[in-house]
């Protein structure tokens, strides 16, 4: 009996002790609870330390930028100085500060040049097409007569995105018709458009309009004061 008795004991020491390893190695037991819990707390300080720096992301792309003045360095070349702006046809922005370009141009004429770029903005349908329409202008030395319409007819309620508003105005203004219609409905200017926002990206341009004076970016539909202190800081204080 007594023989019976101990190996009845042997035998629950045996499970206890088959259990209790089972209970350490097991695929869920409590040393992998225990690790699964270490990690997972490792990773919620980890995201709690990365919400808590602070944000570097830059600037939104196409974000109309609200008429305040930024400035930074952008080192230009020889020659007349060149006054960059970078504008969409359908920014209401761009259309203030398209009455200052021309100003700009009259007042500083033969000791600046103003070099017109594109960059329709992505979320005001139709203004890649404006530009690509503007540019067949350029061909036949139209761009700035062709430019001012395209400011006075938005401003008027027109679509300056649909085409046949396009070749309107080209005929308004004397352009040969067929060269012209033929230049849009190609969209052979497409490329150059293009090209004219990602160099525009790759200055740090995000909004419309943003102009390289020089050496100093200026944002947003100024008035002219502003931009006669900068081009007078450019020319050496001969612009005032």
């Amino acid at each position: 009996m007594w023989r019976f008795m101990r190996w009845r004991r042997m035998r629950l020491r045996m499970r206890r002790w088959k259990m209790k390893r089972e209970g350490s190695d097991g695929c869920c037991g409590g040393n992998n609870i225990l690790a699964l819990s270490v990690v997972i707390a490792v990773l919620f300080a980890v995201a709690a330390y990365a919400l808590l720096q602070p944000s570097e992301t830059p600037p939104a792309e196409g974000v109309q930028s609200p008429p305040n003045a930024v400035v930074a360095s952008d080192s230009g070349g020889g020659g007349l100085l060149q006054v960059v702006v970078y504008s969409d046809f359908k920014c209401p922005y761009c259309a203030r500060a398209a009455t200052t370009v021309n100003q700009i141009r009259e007042e500083y004429e033969g000791r600046i040049e103003v070099v017109f770029r594109q960059f329709p903005l992505s979320f005001h349908r139709g203004a890649d097409k404006a530009a690509e329409a503007a540019e067949c202008a350029r061909d036949q030395g139209m761009f700035w007569e062709y430019h001012d319409m395209l400011f006075e007819r938005h401003g008027s309620g027109y679509d300056v995105g649909d085409s046949d508003v396009l070749k309107s105005i080209a005929s308004d203004l004397g352009l040969a018709r067929l060269q012209f219609n033929r230049c849009l409905d190609s969209s052979s200017k497409e490329s150059l458009v293009e090209s004219h926002i990602s160099e525009g990206r790759s200055r740090g341009v995000s909004g419309t309009p943003t102009f390289f004076i020089g050496g100093q970016k200026v944002v947003g539909a100024q008035p002219m004061s502003a931009f006669r202190e900068v081009i007078g800081s450019e020319l050496g204080g001969a612009g005032g």
